[in-house]
Order: C-alpha cells, then sequence, then structure tokens
C-alpha cells in the first residue's frame, strides 16, 4: 500500500507497528520493504529482513532518511498467501513557515533591540 498526504504537503514517517497474519499452512511474511519518494522525486529505500518469527504486534522503527516524503510505498514480501498487518504508522507533517512569518518574528526582534538600546 502507498500513503500520500491528502493535500501533497510532505510528511516523514517515524515507525509502525507490524504483525504476520497467515492461514493455516501458509507462509509468514519474510521481509518488508519500504520505498519512500522524495520532494525532488528520488526515492529512498530500507528492508526490514527476518520477520519470519514476528508473530505479535512489533514496532519498527524507519530510517532518518524517511523524511520530506511525496509519499512512501509499503512492499510485503514472502508466500502469496501470507497476510502483514499494520497499525499506529507514526506520520510527522512538515510544515514550513511563510516568509510573512519571518519577517514579523525579525520586526519583533528588532523592536526588542530598539527598546533595549533606548533603556
Amino acid at each position: 500500500f502507498t500513503i500520500t498526504a491528502a493535500n501533497n504537503a510532505l510528511f516523514s514517517i517515524q515507525s509502525f507497528d507490524f504483525e504476520n497474519a497467515y492461514p493455516l499452512g501458509g507462509e509468514r511474511t519474510s521481509s518488508l520493504l519500504l520505498v519512500g519518494t522524495l520532494a525532488d522525486l528520488s526515492t529512498v529505500t530500507q528492508t526490514f529482513g527476518n520477520l519470519h518469527d514476528v508473530v505479535s504486534w512489533t514496532t519498527l522503527g524507519v530510517g532518518s532518511v524517511f523524511n520530506s516524503l511525496k509519499s512512501v510505498t509499503f512492499q510485503a514480501n514472502g508466500d502469496a498467501s501470507n497476510r502483514a498487518l499494520f497499525d499506529n504508522i507514526v506520520v510527522n507533517t512538515n510544515t514550513v513557515s511563510e516568509p510573512g512569518s519571518f519577517a514579523l518574528a525579525g520586526l519583533a526582534l528588532l523592536g526588542l533591540a530598539l527598546t533595549r538600546k533606548r533603556a
């Protein structure tokens, strides 16, 4: 599955919870591949291997390169009958201050400096 922001905003992924679910006689997910598309349209990847033994919810941390994402795709690898379960995906939106906010903050600092100089 793929995650994108509804308003095309940039975001980052920090962690997610994973669990294997499989039908009787089926194989568990062997690995996960995360592919992130960055703001400049380049990609970053992270592989989580050796997941055969995961049978209860486990939190998996994502590398710091998964910042300023346009999208991220989660791909479970293993037997065709495997079922990967995901929950509690920690997503942060990247907020960018507007130039007007910087100008207002600069004027406030200038005013404080002038007031202090007069005193």
